[in-house]
């Protein structure tokens, strides 16, 4: 296709675009329809979008967000941790049933001596 074709295609699309606009109000449904019937289209003119920086503490956020999903370190140093955790849950356990039997041995002892206190000479 030469210039003076492109251009004409150029020129009727905006003529067909401008008409669909008034009886569609979408461009893009007359458009699909020329292009679709073998039409060539001699090239839009597309903004470039420029890419904007992403804020740093953005970035790390999202960084910090990935790493907690995915976990940090290799499978058998995820292991290990699976691991450790399980023994500090059992630790808490068991330092928790030692404290409540060292205070029922405490208040025992206190009853004890209540009631030798009482009772009597």
């Amino acid at each position: 296709m030469d210039y003076w074709q492109s251009f004409v295609c150029e020129i009727y699309l905006v003529i067909i675009g401008l008409i669909c606009i008034c009886t569609y109000g979408n461009v893009n449904i007359c458009l699909l329809g020329i292009i679709g019937s073998g039409m060539q289209y001699g090239g839009a003119i597309r903004e470039s979008k420029q890419q904007t920086r992403k804020n740093p503490k953005r970035a790390q956020r999202d960084a910090k967000k990935q790493t907690l999903e995915m976990g940090i370190g290799t499978k058998s140093q995820q292991a290990l941790k699976l691991k450790q955790e399980q023994n500090k849950q059992e630790r808490k356990v068991r330092s928790r049933e030692q404290r409540e039997a060292e205070n029922q041995r405490i208040f025992e002892l206190k009853k004890i001596k209540k009631r030798e206190k009482h009772r009597g000479h």
